[in-house]
């Protein structure tokens, strides 16, 4: 049986359901390559559920995906994913694989950044498509993500953009709000952003979680590398009296 478990930001988060399945697996791994908790370490959560956990990297799932699920067929197995399980594609391709393979299957939610930027006093039903904006490298800069900005921007729409992070064996890097600011200047040839108002998440969840609010140009002023990582970003569309109103809380 393979039980795909959303543990959420912080170890806390993980519901008493999941506790309980978790408890009673085999074998427990953690996807560790498409996001990280923002302050907590891994042995915090194997206290909680008095459980080693062993790791997962892209190669892990991507190059040895039939091993991992062979696993399952005879064992109770549990995929822990930081957030909530399908906000990423890798995640409901497992999932996919393991019924085709006849396989047991239990999916299990979490809190992920989206159930969380309701904090910065934004509508949620007022957010258009959310964009990733990934490093770039020097002969690979997209700029794919920036049109569903100004989709976005024309509808009147706020962008949740999530930044990107590369979790290797033997690397950890994660993007900052600057790098994405400075990626979204290049990008922005028709000076849409300049005097947008944005919204800087840091760490959210954290004890040393920031919510920061200012325009992108102010914005690209302030230095976000001691601040706590995951970090992402928020493009406001139009806002309301009340959103406006709330959103002074955090200037």
């Amino acid at each position: 049986m393979l039980i795909i478990c959303g543990i959420g930001l912080k170890p806390k988060h993980i519901t008493l359901e999941a506790l309980e399945e978790i408890k009673n697996c085999d074998e427990i791994f953690l996807e560790c390559y498409t996001s990280a908790y923002p302050n907590y370490k891994i042995e915090e959560l194997e206290r909680l559920l008095n459980k080693k956990i062993q790791l997962l990297y892209r190669e892990d799932l991507e190059q040895k995906l039939n091993e991992f699920l062979e696993n399952a067929k005879n064992k109770k197995v549990a995929l822990l994913i930081f957030g909530n399980p399908f906000s990423a594609t890798t995640h409901m391709q497992i999932f996919y694989e393991s019924k085709k393979l006849n396989i047991e299957s239990k999916v299990l939610p979490g809190i992920s950044i989206l159930n969380l930027i309701g904090k910065t006093g934004l509508e949620e039903y007022k957010f258009g498509r959310i964009v990733s904006i990934p490093f770039w490298q020097q002969n690979y800069k997209p700029k794919f993500f920036y049109q569903y900005i100004k989709q976005n921007s024309v509808a009147g729409l706020h962008t949740l953009c999530l930044l990107d992070l590369k979790i290797t064996k033997e690397e950890k890097r994660f993007m900052s709000i600057n790098e994405a600011l400075e990626i979204l200047k290049k990008v922005d040839e028709e000076k849409i952003l300049v005097d947008k108002l944005c919204i800087a998440l840091c760490g959210m969840s954290s004890a040393e979680e920031k919510i920061i609010v200012r325009k992108f140009k102010e914005l690209q002023k302030t230095n976000f590398s001691s601040e706590k990582f995951p970090q992402s970003l928020i493009i406001c569309g139009n806002l309301s009296e009340k959103e406006k109103e709330f959103l002074s809380l955090w200037r």
